[in-house]
């Protein structure tokens, strides 16, 4: 039988952002579900609840996209009016804003 070791929860939520930041830049920042996140990082969805709600896995998603300097899931934050997109640096909207053009 194959045991999969328990990861600390920053490594966790790390996986799972890892894995959700490609679904958003395919499928757009607001269609990205739990389901997807889930199937994606191969996990159960019941773990996403673990450390996030929705609300607050969309604000995690986009504060990792403004780290990394992800331009398309920024610019769809944006789109969105989402508070955590429009507290972005000023350069980072702009480039993203930009990105839409």
């Amino acid at each position: 039988m194959l045991f999969r070791s328990r990861l600390p929860a920053v490594d966790r939520k790390q996986q799972l952002i890892d894995a959700a930041l490609p679904l958003a830049e395919r499928y757009g920042f607001d269609s990205v579900s739990r389901t997807m996140v889930a199937a994606a990082a191969r996990v159960s969805e019941s773990l996403l609840s673990r450390y996030w709600t929705a609300p607050d896995f969309q604000a995690a998603l986009l504060e990792a996209a403004i780290q990394r300097e992800n331009l398309t899931v920024l610019a769809q934050g944006l789109a969105a009016r989402h508070p955590v997109a429009q507290a972005a640096p000023l350069e980072l909207r702009q480039a993203a804003a930009a990105s839409l053009i």
